[in-house]
């Protein structure tokens, strides 16, 4: 006998919305959105982030069960702009914002390791001088 659980979609739909709910919900998307909900508004344009009231984390990355991060402030103005845009405009320019998320990354995490390695070679000096 096989129980069967109660699995929750790793994927929804976004909720349909009316073309003016849309453009007044995506002026603010930028400003408010996690990463994950503002890159996927590449595939599903009328995706928005929404949070409940004393959640820490928007409704979709309760869903898929990832760490809600915010946009970094340096890139909320390219991804204003890029949400002002429309249609093929609109996705290449949310693509180049995900570049940016993607190199900003690879900077942080180059800096960081090059901190460890320091602080690693630090420690053995003093072994060497003995």
């Amino acid at each position: 006998m096989t129980a069967t659980r109660n699995k929750k979609p790793l994927f929804v739909k976004p909720q349909k919305y009316s073309k003016s709910e849309t453009s007044q919900k995506l002026e603010n998307t930028a400003a408010d959105d996690c990463q994950r909900c503002f890159l996927r508004l590449e595939a599903y344009p009328d995706h928005a982030c929404e949070t409940r009231q004393g959640s820490r984390s928007c409704n979709y990355c309760l869903l898929v069960r990832h760490r809600c991060q915010p946009l970094p402030d340096e890139i909320k103005p390219a991804a204003v702009a890029s949400l002002k845009k429309t249609g093929k405009a609109r996705v290449n320019a949310i693509r180049a914002v995900r570049q940016m998320i993607k190199d900003r990354s690879r900077r942080i995490n180059r800096k960081a390791s090059e901190q460890a390695a320091r602080n690693k070679q630090l420690k053995r000096e003093p072994e060497d001088s003995l």
